[in-house]
């Protein structure tokens, strides 16, 4: 399974701000729609490429 990270976003052209949101609603997608209660947690740093992808709309290479 292929992650990412905030950085990482930010690297596809996000600003700091964007990139925090769209992980957050990753993660939040994860817990709520998944039932994985480890994405839960303060202290994840990486999600699913495919959770973001979801959330934009659109696939990042």
């Amino acid at each position: 399974m292929k992650t990412i990270t905030t950085k990482e976003i930010e690297s596809h052209g996000f600003n700091s701000t964007q990139a925090r949101r769209i992980f957050r609603c990753a993660k939040k997608y994860m817990v709520q729609e998944k039932g994985c209660n480890f994405y839960a947690g303060k202290k994840v740093q990486r999600v699913p490429l495919y959770a973001v992808e979801l959330q934009l709309g659109m696939e990042l290479n």
